[in-house]
């Protein structure tokens, strides 16, 4: 039997084990990206071997039309049942607004929130407490986006002191200052590191492996920002055992998948 390298670097799909990308979007941002719709996508999960792909929806990050977007990965979904999974992306607002947006999209069956700063409010802002509120309370998992600044880390620590239920997941692990994101990782138990980055520093994802250990890192792409193939590659060409490979980019989000209740 080859090992995941072998078959990467033959161009095979990884078919070995269910692949799963927790960081990925769909729909049209302000650079041109050739292909951003979710036929695209699926077209490269089957080459690549990814079985599912969490997403979202790309232009809600400054607060644009946030329904709008939820409303195109909810089609995402009834079109693609078995291989996409959302999360929902909340607007700062009245609080029985932001309770209830996140409920009707949960209810529809998105995994859980993607947050971005770059709208000028940061994690903790008290307008997003019904949303991880009803997040922790599901156990559901919640993507941030970070990059590797004091108020990340310290809005990401208040977050996993204050929701014991969520996984977190640190999207861009290692961007800079990767001892900080080790530390959380280690000192947190609902902290985990998200590997998606255009540039990553050579052996980054052993270095990880060896300082909080495989089952603390969650592999995403950053598709359709960044290639599928060459994200996953940078996992198949660590220099760490194909176990830890499978952890990276199968088991540990299956693990967090299966922490989920569901509505009844």
């Amino acid at each position: 039997m080859s090992t995941l390298l072998e078959r990467g670097r033959r161009g095979l799909p990884i078919t070995d084990f269910e692949v799963i990308d927790m960081h990925a979007h769909i729909g049209r941002f302000a650079f041109s990206i050739p292909h951003t719709g979710c036929d695209s996508l699926i077209e490269v999960m089957d080459r690549t071997g990814v079985a599912k792909t969490a997403i979202t929806y790309m232009p809600v990050f400054t607060l644009e039309d946030t329904e709008r977007g939820n409303r195109e990965l909810h089609e995402a979904l009834k079109k693609y049942p078995d291989r996409l999974m959302a999360y929902a992306y909340v607007t700062p607002d009245e609080p029985p607004k932001v309770e209830a947006t996140t409920k009707r999209w949960f209810e529809a069956g998105f995994i859980g929130l993607k947050m971005h700063n770059m709208n000028g409010f940061p994690y903790t802002h008290p307008s997003y407490a019904p949303a991880f509120g009803l997040a922790n309370e599901l156990r559901r998992p919640v993507l941030l986006h970070t990059y590797g600044q004091t108020e990340d880390f310290d809005q990401c620590v208040t977050l996993a002191n204050q929701y014991p239920d969520l996984s977190i997941l640190m999207a861009h692990s290692g961007s800079v200052n990767k001892e900080r994101y080790a530390q959380l990782a280690n000192e947190h138990e609902n902290l985990f590191l998200e590997l998606a980055l255009s540039l990553s520093a050579r052996g980054l994802v052993a270095w990880f492996v060896e300082q909080v250990g495989a089952g603390k890192i969650i592999w995403g792409s950053d598709i359709c920002f960044l290639d599928q193939a060459q994200q996953i590659g940078k996992v198949l060409g660590a220099d760490i055992d194909d176990a830890h490979k499978k952890k990276i980019l199968s088991d540990n989000a299956l693990r967090i998948l299966k922490r989920m209740k569901h509505y009844v």
